[in-house]
């Protein structure tokens, strides 16, 4: 019998409709000149350049530090600004769609959002996310990025094994997707051949208490 791969990624990343959407249209941010009256550079506050010590925000230009009292007042001269005009076939946008971070807020305190921030880091690095994927998608107006280790493609080939289902011989590799109920786990197995071709190998109900440790 031939080995065949049977391997599911280690986390999915669902994608946002929001962001997808957004790049569709004009990507228009907010941009506000750098309090200095030397540099007026216009830039987007960040919160990467934030200096979660002082509370103070660098200006990407000529790196001199202000604080959100002096950034903020510099929204009376700011605009938006649009990445893109026209959409794929040259032709003009005319739906527009923006993105803006608590940052320029003038209801969102910077010790708030630095507190806010290193608590969410805190309990992720004790193993729960949810807090800081909270953080960024409400806060910074940012899509969370799933971060895992890949493998290697030989570490991959040496996981192959005996699988006993009869299988189309145009199959190269399967994979398992698993839907998670209360009491039991939905598991589908999938041949995938060379152009993409698929075929439903198995399907599988595995019944238990799926908030258990030995489900």
């Amino acid at each position: 019998m031939a080995k065949f791969v049977w391997t599911a990624p280690a986390r999915t990343q669902w994608p946002s409709r929001i962001d997808a959407a957004y790049k569709e249209l004009t990507q228009e941010s907010w941009f506000v000149p750098c309090p200095n009256q030397d540099c007026k550079h216009e830039q987007t506050p960040s919160f990467w350049r934030l200096d979660f010590a002082t509370l103070k925000h660098k200006c990407e230009k000529c790196e001199e530090s202000f604080d959100q009292v002096e950034w903020q007042a510099q929204n009376l001269q700011g605009r938006w600004i649009a990445a893109r005009e026209r959409d794929s076939y040259g032709r003009k946008l005319t739906t527009r769609g923006f993105h803006l971070s608590a940052m320029v807020s003038p209801f969102a305190q910077w010790s708030e959002m630095v507190a806010k921030y290193l608590e969410a880091k805190r309990l992720s690095d004790a193993g729960d996310v949810n807090q800081l994927i909270t953080f960024f998608n409400t806060w910074l107006g940012e899509c969370w990025k799933e971060k895992f280790d890949g493998i290697e493609k030989e570490d991959l080939y040496a996981r192959r094994e005996e699988y006993p289902a009869e299988l189309p011989d145009e199959v190269r590799y399967l994979t398992c997707g698993v839907d998670t109920q209360d009491h039991r786990l939905e598991a589908t197995v999938y041949g995938w051949g060379k152009v993409h071709e698929c075929w439903a190998i198995e399907h599988v109900r595995i019944y238990g208490d799926t908030s258990g440790e030995d489900m």
